[in-house]
């Protein structure tokens, strides 16, 4: 099944709001991870400035796809709901009735 298909079958649903705060809410954890790293164990802290260090080009390019991939998201699923917020008096409707 296609990522789009999928996107269509959770926005006709209820759970869109449910989904999309999930979604939102594990990228900004993953961020989160990606930008401070994972915290440090109890045992081996480390001094402050050892933890200012700035992010490795690893993690800031992990962190600018997730950005990109949220931004994509957003917008695809900001035109899907104009898309059905203009059809509801249209042909949806008209193939809903002929069933």
């Amino acid at each position: 099944m296609r990522l789009h298909y999928f996107f269509q079958m959770i926005l006709r649903g209820r759970s869109l709001f449910l989904v999309l705060g999930f979604v939102v809410f594990v990228l900004l954890v993953g961020q989160f991870i990606n930008f401070f790293g994972a915290p440090p164990s109890i045992e081996g802290q480390e001094s402050n400035s050892e933890k200012q260090r700035l992010p490795s080009l690893k993690s800031e390019v992990a962190r600018r796809r997730v950005e990109k991939d949220v931004d994509e998201l957003w917008y695809f699923l900001s035109s899907t709901l104009k898309k059905l917020e203009g059809s509801e008096t249209g042909p949806m409707l008209s193939k809903t009735k002929d069933r």
